[in-house]
């Protein structure tokens, strides 16, 4: 039973009634009779209207009650299906993060175990170079140099895995010492000077004053360092990659900037994101894992500072890290 529209119907005789009465009523004016015939019909239809009404009323509320109940149904459904979603969802989340668990943990195992021969190897050639099993000749000393330099490449590339895979986890901590900044910096120029050479590019070492002993962590602050001036080396074909360091009165800072091929600026966040490059493709022509400049966010983010990006298409990039050190 439709009750909207017996209701809709009702509400229409209503008004139809009330206009009738008043006609009779002028009837009456003139004619007692008249008025006395129609006041019983009148009566009539008034009492059958209310009596209508009133049932309508009470349907309204059965139907009322079916839509409820019916609501309430879709209601228990709805929260059924969530809950079901929820629980599923649950255990999909549960299971991923076990298999990224068990990934770290395999890249971790598997960067320890590969440290340990590299070492070895580093420390046999090491021992060639000394001549510790005869003379070696400028051509053999010459060879030695570049398995050292694949091989420091490769013990790097490590060491970067091993890096990002415990920050992920969470299990990278911090050992704070007194450290000489400049000392620092010497060493990793020196260290690096051969990368340079290789393409060419000049590498300079900027200190405008002397920066002292900061105290931080020299693990992580010299895994920065190589990580941006790696980079910087290898997005550079012409022209110089430059390293500064300044004492500021709450902080440290580090730069490193380069005359390199640059980047937009709508690739700046995208840039530290693991494993990308702006290049990124398998027709790239700069090889590298994409992980340096995420491991660079990673590890100035543990050490509570900050890393600013400065650069032009084309002309180059200037990597600023400020890390906040003891007064």
């Amino acid at each position: 039973m439709n009750v909207r529209r017996w209701r809709r119907a009702l509400w229409l005789f209503i008004p139809l009634h009330t206009g009738c009465f008043g006609l009779w009523l002028w009837l009456w004016q003139a004619d007692d009779t008249v008025w006395l015939a129609q006041v019983h019909w009148i009566v009539i239809g008034s009492t059958i209207a209310l009596t209508l009404m009133i049932v309508l009323q009470i349907l309204t509320l059965f139907e009322n009650d079916r839509l409820l109940k019916k609501l309430h149904h879709l209601n228990e459904m709805l929260e059924s299906k969530v809950e079901k979603r929820t629980s599923e969802l649950s255990v999909k989340n549960a299971e991923l993060t076990e298999a990224l668990q068990v990934k770290d943990d395999f890249m971790a195992a598997i960067s320890h175990e590969l440290r340990t021969p590299m070492h070895g190897i580093l420390g046999y050639i090491e021992l060639i170079e000394l001549g510790e099993d005869g003379p070696i000749s400028d051509e053999l000393r010459a060879d030695l140099q570049v398995i050292r330099r694949s091989a420091n490449r490769l013990l790097r590339l490590i060491e970067d895995i091993l890096s990002f895979s415990k920050v992920q986890n969470g299990k990278e901590q911090l050992r704070f010492e007194d450290v000489q900044i400049d000392e620092l910096m010497e060493q990793i120029h020196e260290e690096m000077q051969v990368f340079a050479d290789e393409k060419s590019v000049v590498f300079v070492l900027h200190l405008p004053d002397p920066v002292g002993t900061v105290r931080t962590d020299p693990i992580k602050v010299e895994q920065i360092l190589v990580n941006l001036v790696n980079n910087a080396i290898k997005f550079t074909d012409t022209g110089h990659v430059m390293i500064t360091a300044r004492r500021l009165p709450r902080a440290l800072e580090l730069s490193v900037e380069d005359t390199g091929i640059g980047i937009e600026r709508g690739h700046y966040d995208y840039i530290f994101e693991p494993f990308t490059q702006v290049d990124g493709g398998t027709t790239r022509k700069y090889n590298g894992t994409g992980l340096g400049l995420a491991i660079v966010r990673n590890l100035v983010t543990l050490l509570r500072g900050e890393v600013r990006l400065e650069s032009e298409p084309g002309k180059g990039s200037r990597f600023l890290v400020r890390i906040p050190i003891e007064r």
